[in-house]
């Protein structure tokens, strides 16, 4: 109805292929889970009684059968058809065709499959890195507390007890994280299923419910792994002897062994002494940075990553256009003499080219001489087709994997694309198939394979070897046209013209498939799971400025004596607002460094799973320049709002208050 624009009561007229037109009411709608998302065709019901009086073929052609025994095992559903089907034909009927969907699945599975599956990975990963940030602030809170704990201790105090203070502390910040986190994340998870699978993926939601195993899940999560991981700097902080603890003043000379890193400081042109010493406090607590640059980096690599995969999708959908050198494809509702349609074409104005193209949907070739196609009712998930086109085409350059294209000399040939494999595993080329359709035979020598992006499974034949395999000789329902502008305005236009002077001829169009929407069908799908990605990485991004603003704190707490020195040496309000801030800027810069490096395998890694997972072939590594600078903006804002607060705290303490400190 959404995509008709009508809505129940409308009146919806119906052309049926011999021409004549009829009225019917819209009664209601229905919803069929087993079809994908209609987008550039339509289905609609009635009853055998409403058929017969529009004038339309009203017998029953389509038997569905389910089995009793094994539903999900699909070599038993195609045993148990096929003795169905000689069962049939021993009592004089014709079988045309048997298909088997998938047991269990989905048109759109893998999708569904692919963006659950990196939504688990990366929100678990997101996770972890909340636990790294909670453990950064303990780490930060016990460098405050050094001098009481050694306090704690001097009175009888076990390291133990003391440990386990700071582990409530932690488990009571995990129990109301997860109390906040748990009902958003099943409502947030709810509101996605219904905008992915109801709304995009055609798929019903029975029920929001979830298992007790969730919860527990989530609390095991939520309070456990923060504990886990905030448990490594607790033990180390407690364990300190009291003598170390009570002589603890913060930042001292010992914290510090990065020689070399200070020799490769004193080397940065145009740097005052004091910017460098703020620089090499970055290395002071290696343990803290590297929690801190464990989290932006994650989290620049993710960004990246998302980016990249996304920009690879594109190229990757570029370079599948690119082997179609056409601008819309039209397909008339039943066969149409090529010789009569291809001129009604090629006279609308703005049209450069007209190929007629031919193609049928054709099984493997079974003794019994069933014609078994495991695909889904839609008939285009999963199925083989055969097509031909002009001995001289200019509309298609694929390329080969091995062997050679069609020659128009040679008939009884056959080039599959990679996708076709999957009906005949053992093929390679000089090796014969044997394909059937209509009740009809053909063997065919396999000449070629060839890698084909965004394409079904196909058989490529010359017209000839076509006419032979369907016997339907000069009849095309495809006819691809290449325009004198390539625009998606004019070339919307120009289909419209098109459709027009084909049903003044009485040329019934079935659908008309333009490059730009085949484009937004992919883009469509493919775009949730990278948004999904970005979402995710945004989140971790704000965890790790959070983390980085925690570090900075406890990095100024730490000096608080140093900058006091500072002051007494001559050191302005200015000077220690730079450096504190210089020092936060450095750790994100460092991160974004990582972060890039980090985000070449992890885009490679993405590219090939969801390639491989939706198309059969891993996207190319594309590294996006814009994509960089985006994120070394984002990285630089958020060092800098990170730091300022801390900045700004040091550099308002007089010299006294950090004496006393």
């Amino acid at each position: 109805l959404k995509q008709m624009q009508k809505k129940i009561g409308d009146t919806l007229t119906i052309k049926l292929a011999n021409g004549s037109s009829h009225q019917l009411i819209i009664s209601g709608t229905t919803h069929d889970p087993a079809m994908p998302k209609p987008s550039m065709s339509a289905f609609a019901y009635a009853t055998p009684a409403t058929i017969a009086g529009i004038g339309a073929n009203v017998s029953l052609r389509d038997l569905k059968i389910t089995v009793t025994e094994k539903p999900f095992d699909i070599d038993h559903i195609e045993q148990i058809s096929s003795q169905l089907a000689l069962n049939i034909q021993q009592q004089g009927h014709v079988v045309e065709r048997i298909r088997i969907p998938p047991p269990g699945e989905h048109p759109h599975q893998l999708i569904m499959s692919a963006i659950l599956a990196m939504l688990l990975v990366f929100s678990f990963i997101a996770l972890v890195l909340s636990a790294v940030l909670t453990a950064t602030i303990i780490d930060g809170m016990l460098a405050q507390q050094v001098r009481q704990i050694g306090a704690m201790k001097t009175i009888g105090a076990r390291s133990s007890q003391i440990a386990a203070l700071y582990l409530a502390f932690v488990l009571i910040i995990g129990v109301l994280a997860t109390c906040i986190g748990a009902p958003a994340g099943l409502a947030a998870g709810r509101a996605f299923a219904e905008l992915v699978l109801v709304t995009l993926l055609n798929f019903s939601l029975r029920s929001g419910a979830v298992t007790n195993l969730v919860y527990v899940a989530l609390i095991a999560a939520g309070v456990l792994i923060p504990m886990l991981i905030a448990a490594i700097p607790i033990i180390k902080a407690t364990h300190v002897s009291v003598q170390a603890a009570i002589i603890d003043f913060g930042a001292s000379s010992n914290n510090y062994s990065g020689k070399n890193v200070s020799t490769w400081l004193d080397k940065i042109p145009g740097i005052d002494r004091s910017l460098i010493m703020a620089l090499r406090n970055s290395f002071r607590r290696r343990g803290r940075l590297l929690l801190t640059l464990a989290l932006l980096a994650t989290a620049g690599a993710m960004f990246i990553s998302s980016l990249n995969v996304r920009r690879a999708s594109q190229q990757h959908l570029i370079e599948a256009a690119a082997d179609r050198h056409y601008d819309l494809e039209v397909v008339t509702r039943k066969p149409e003499d090529k010789n009569k349609i291809t001129p009604i074409i090629a006279a609308v104005p703005g049209v450069n080219l007209v190929e007629a193209w031919s193609s049928s949907s054709v099984a493997r070739h079974r003794p019994d001489g069933l014609e078994i196609e495991r695909t889904y009712p839609d008939g285009g998930h999963g199925s083989l087709t055969v097509s031909a086109m002009p001995d001289d085409s200019k509309l298609i350059s694929m390329t080969m994997l091995s062997g050679v294209w069609l020659n128009a000399k040679e008939h009884d040939t056959v080039v599959l694309n990679q996708k076709a494999l999957e009906s005949f595993p053992q093929a390679k080329v000089g090796d014969s198939i044997s394909i059937s359709t209509l009740g009809k035979v053909a063997n065919l020598r396999v000449v070629g394979i060839a890698r084909q992006k965004m394409t079904g499974a196909m058989a490529y034949v010359s017209p000839m070897t076509y006419a032979n395999v369907t016997g339907l000789g000069d009849l095309s329902r495809s006819y691809r046209v290449v325009m004198d502008e390539h625009d998606n305005t004019s070339i919307a236009a120009l289909t419209k013209q098109i459709e027009s002077a084909l049903a003044k001829q009485n040329i019934d169009v079935a659908v008309s498939i333009t490059e730009s929407m085949l484009r937004q069908e992919v883009d469509a799908h493919f775009d949730l799971l990278i948004n999904a990605l970005l979402f995710i990485s945004i989140l971790m991004a704000v965890v790790g400025v959070l983390g980085l603003g925690s570090s900075m704190s406890t990095n100024v707490s730490e000096r608080t004596r140093e900058f006091g020195i500072m002051r007494s040496l001559g050191a302005t309000s200015s000077v220690v607002l730079r450096n504190v801030m210089a020092e936060g800027l450095f750790i994100g810069l460092m991160s974004c460094g990582i972060a890039i490096v980090m985000s070449l395998p992890l885009s490679a890694a993405i590219g090939a799973f969801l390639g491989n997972l939706l198309f059969d072939e891993a996207f190319p590594l594309v590294v996006s320049q814009k994509t960089l600078w985006i994120w070394l903006l984002i990285v630089t804002t958020g060092s800098i709002a990170a730091s300022a607060y801390p900045a700004w705290k040091a550099s308002r303490l007089s010299i006294r208050e950090t004496f006393a400190y």
